[in-house]
């Protein structure tokens, strides 16, 4: 996402233009507060803008696509209308960052469509971030991220890519509690609770399963960031299987694509999640075994910089692989 200075930001509110900002004509970013889209489309064709921002607006416009130098748009708590990213993509052509807050009272919780969306219409996207604003249930996570063949950077919530609840239900403010028991008086509420149970273990073998960030994630990625809520951490991913070896598998990929060009994430050199020193450890703990058993063994490349980032710096080179390796662990 492009970043200026508040000196380059023009906001826009429901009771005007605000006081003390730079000049409209000159301005790179324009922030919309609590508007209609179809009330200050106008400012589209801004001849230097190229970031549009909406907090608390609403999306209201069609698909025609407009020539403008618009190439990054932010949408927080922002209603798109039916959900259409696609009028948005189609609408301009030149975009090449979105970040997406979900709203906290979304009542649309197929995220797949969406997904889909972007799929068909995103190709030129190179920047994306999507965040579950609120830590909303929803039906379906995001699908189709795989298919953006020009994706540079990633950043959201995992349960948007994995999903977690099957369908939003009652229980919304357990989802991210650490265990489920509720108290009850009555021998139908235990009933009730024990049901509840049994469904939540399964649900959590189930998103805590199968699923690979290889086959999820777009292969042209460069840097990854995934976030997670602490209890979510504990309740779903309290083994390495569930959550460590994800990553592992990931960077292995990487790190073989990095000895073959044109490989899938052959161009993955950032990474950051939680419980990514547990990663490093397992790696460099395979290799040592490697070199204990006289195997012909090589190094994957990549450095523990900080206990949630890890960074390849083998194709990178130069200043900037004796840096990240000066700042993180030994190459494993």
């Amino acid at each position: 996402m492009c970043s200026y200075p508040d000196s380059e930001t023009f906001r826009v509110a429901e009771r005007g233009y605000l006081d003390d900002q730079p000049n409209l004509l000159t301005a790179k970013v324009l922030r919309f507060q609590g508007l209609q889209a179809s009330k200050v489309e106008y400012l589209f064709a801004h001849p230097k803008a190229e970031v549009l921002e909406f907090h608390n607006c609403y999306w209201d416009i069609g698909a025609e696509p407009i020539h403008t130098k618009t190439r990054a748009i932010k949408f927080v708590e922002t209603t798109i209308n039916d959900d259409r990213l696609s009028d948005i993509l189609c609408r301009f052509p030149k975009l090449r960052s979105l970040v997406y807050f979900r709203p906290s009272d979304e009542v649309d919780t197929c995220m797949d469509m969406l997904g889909r969306e972007l799929a068909e219409h995103g190709q030129n996207l190179e920047h994306l971030e999507l965040y579950n604003d609120g830590l909303m249930s929803f039906a379906t996570p995001f699908a189709y991220l795989h298919m953006l063949g020009n994706l540079k950077t990633l950043e959201m919530d995992l349960e948007l890519l994995i999903g977690f609840l099957d369908y939003p239900r009652e229980y919304d403010d357990d989802y991210c509690m650490d265990d489920a028991g509720f108290e009850s008086s009555s021998e139908e509420e235990e009933e009730t609770t024990t049901d509840y149970e049994e469904e939540k273990e399964e649900e959590i073998n189930y998103y805590a399963g199968e699923w690979s960030l290889v086959k999820l994630l777009p292969p042209s990625l460069e840097k990854l960031t995934l976030h997670i809520e602490q209890p979510k951490l504990g309740l779903y991913f309290d083994t390495y299987e569930r959550f460590g070896a994800k990553f592992e598998e990931l960077i292995m990929t990487a790190a073989a694509a990095a000895a073959a060009e044109g490989s899938r994430f052959d161009k993955l050199h950032w990474v950051s999640a939680p419980r990514l020193d547990l990663v490093a450890e397992k790696l460099r703990d395979n290799n040592n075994n490697n070199n204990n058993n006289n195997n012909k063994s090589t190094t994957t490349g990549w450095v523990l910089v900080e206990e949630h980032i890890m960074t390849r710096t083998t194709p990178l080179g130069g200043a900037q692989a004796e840096a990240d390796a000066a700042a993180g662990d030994a190459r494993l």
